[in-house]
This record gives C-alpha cells, sequence and structure tokens, in this order.
C-alpha cells in the first residue's frame, strides 16, 4: 500500500506539473487573443475614420454601417472567447487545487491563491499575514477583460447610429 501512495504521488506531481504547464499557456492564449481583437478593433476604428473623412458622401455612411456592423459582431465573438478563456482558467485552477488538497496536503500554492484572491483576502505566508485590497479583489483580470469587448460595442453601436443617421440624411437631401 506504501508503494501506491508513493507512487499515486508521483502521478499527482507529474500531473501538477502539467497542469502548470497548461494553465500557463491558456494565460498566454488569453492575452494574446485579447491583443489581436483589440487591435482589430482598433484597426477597423482607423479605417472608418480614413473613409470618412476622405470620400464624399454616401460612401463613408454605407461603409460606416458595414464596418459598424462588423465591429459588433467582432465584439460579441470576443465577449465569447473572454469568457470561455476564463472558463478554460477556472477548470485548470480547480483542478490544480484538488491535486493539492487531495495527494500534496504540504503544498497549497493554488489553495492559498483561491483564499487570497477569491474568498478572504488575505492568508499567512511564513508566518507573515498579507492582505489584498479589497479593490484588487473586486476587480479579477477576466472580469476586466470582459468588459473591453462591451466598450467597444458600445462605440460600434454609437458609430452605426451616426452612419445611418448621416446615410438618411443624405437620402433626404436627394428627395427634396
Amino acid at each position: 500500500m506504501a508503494d501506491s501512495t508513493k507512487e499515486q504521488r508521483q502521478l499527482a506531481i507529474e500531473a501538477y506539473k502539467v497542469l502548470v504547464s497548461v494553465m500557463t499557456h491558456e494565460e498566454t492564449l488569453v492575452w494574446r487573443r485579447n491583443e489581436f481583437l483589440f487591435a482589430a478593433n482598433g484597426g477597423l476604428m482607423t479605417i472608418l475614420g480614413l473613409v470618412f473623412n476622405s470620400i464624399d458622401a454616401p460612401t463613408p455612411q454605407l461603409v460606416g454601417v458595414f464596418l459598424s456592423l462588423a465591429g459588433i459582431v467582432l465584439c460579441i465573438v470576443w465577449a465569447y472567447i473572454a469568457e470561455r478563456g476564463k472558463a478554460f482558467h477556472e477548470h485548470w485552477y480547480d483542478q490544480l487545487v484538488a491535486l493539492e488538497k487531495e495527494f500534496l496536503s504540504p503544498i497549497k500554492v493554488f489553495e492559498n491563491a483561491d483564499t487570497y484572491f477569491n474568498r478572504e483576502g488575505e492568508i499567512t505566508l511564513a508566518g507573515d499575514p498579507r492582505r489584498l485590497r479589497s479593490i484588487t479583489r473586486r476587480f479579477k483580470i477576466h472580469s476586466v477583460i470582459k468588459i473591453l469587448p462591451f466598450l467597444f460595442l458600445l462605440g460600434w453601436a454609437f458609430l452605426l447610429i451616426v452612419s445611418l443617421v448621416g446615410l438618411l440624411l443624405f437620402l433626404v437631401s436627394l428627395i427634396f
């Protein structure tokens, strides 16, 4: 039985290493996806600004409607990707906490982090108390990441309205 327990512990250590690596890789992917989607939104807005300043009506308004709709779709996809990234992070994180509790009891790296960042906001490390400011506990990084597509979505909705109003005014000026 002792050999079996030792073998289980060794397997748990290997699984722990793999999970830390997977979670680190997933975090890198989360940032890369967000950087790309942020740049894509910024690029679309730049193109829209250039079109509005360089071409006569109604082309800018038509392009504005098209780019605004594309931006809205991009933001919806971005919000989904952000939510999915959070779910992956939580999945790997929960597995690491479970491994620590079940097989690696003296190790409490992720369990302490969960207590520190999510629950009480304070832990003791090497006899020293550590306290996280309450504002830091409230604003988790994944929540902030999910705010970005929402903010861009508001911008795209505004630009869509501006483009539609401009197109409507152009059409009215043709009639009268």
